[in-house]
């Protein structure tokens, strides 16, 4: 009976470890997502600016291959519903601004 005890509470140990590894990755994930999408977004205030010109219809960016996926969740979301973005080839990406016609 001891043996069984000491076997169960082993195993709620490991648990809770794995539970709390888990728990710290996840953390550092999420803090990770966020640093890329704060630098994501000032870059995105510079072409702001590059659109500004009327003359200026599209920008050609290119993304590192260790941020392309990151990147790829990233043009998905609501802060960028404002652009148009297209994968040109590899990690060669065109911005557009999204134009809205009223007819």
């Amino acid at each position: 009976m001891g043996s069984r005890i000491i076997s169960v509470i082993k195993n709620k140990n490991k648990r809770e470890k794995l539970d709390r590894q888990r728990k710290r990755q996840d953390m550092m994930s999420l803090q990770l997502e966020s640093a890329y999408k704060a630098k994501l977004y000032d870059s995105m205030r510079m072409i702001d600016v590059i659109f500004e010109d009327l003359e200026t219809n599209s920008v050609i960016i290119e993304v590192p291959d260790k941020y392309t996926s990151q990147f790829m969740r990233a043009i998905y979301s609501d802060e960028m519903v404002e652009y148009t973005i297209v994968q040109l080839e590899g990690s060669r990406f065109e911005i557009k601004r999204k134009l809205i016609e009223f007819n």
